[in-house]
């Protein structure tokens, strides 16, 4: 009797266990993400003459392809925009690539242009080239407090 009451559990248990398998991993598939659609930007719309405030900061855009997709220079007056305010989605289709930003600090006043995301800057900040950054500041004081807003 007991050998009969062994097979019917090793019985019974193989289908429960292949189903809780088969539920386990319906349900991790099912909070994976679906890699065929992009997610829509979920950054806010920025207006022109919105005012921002924040740090700013400098580095080097030579080194890579910004996210916009674009080679820049350090020379070159452009910045990287923090990405709370840059947004989510594909990078190269962003409304904020190629926008022009004013830009103040301790130093002066710079217009430049956006071509890269800074992922670890706050709203607000700014990462600009070094071509940009020296118009406000020197590059001595690595972070200064600026003030911002989309050229009109």
């Amino acid at each position: 009797m007991l050998f009969y009451l062994a097979d019917f559990i090793m019985y019974v248990s193989k289908p429960i266990v292949a189903l809780s398998i088969a539920l386990t991993g319906s349900l991790l598939v099912g909070a994976l993400p679906d890699h065929r659609t992009f997610p829509r930007d979920t950054h806010r719309q920025l207006r022109r003459g919105e005012e921002f405030t924040g740090d700013g900061t400098y580095y080097s855009p030579s080194v890579g392809t910004g996210a916009c997709g674009w080679d820049n220079s350090d020379s070159e007056k452009v910045v990287a925009l923090n990405a709370p305010q840059f947004g989510e989605g594909n990078p190269n289709s962003n409304s904020n690539c190629g926008k022009m930003v004013n830009i103040k600090g301790p130093k002066g006043e710079v217009q430049a242009k956006i071509v890269d995301k800074c992922p670890v800057c706050k709203s607000g900040d700014l990462d600009m080239s070094p071509g940009a950054f020296d118009e406000i500041a020197d590059e001595a004081d690595g972070r200064v407090s600026i003030t911002w807003s989309f050229a009109s």
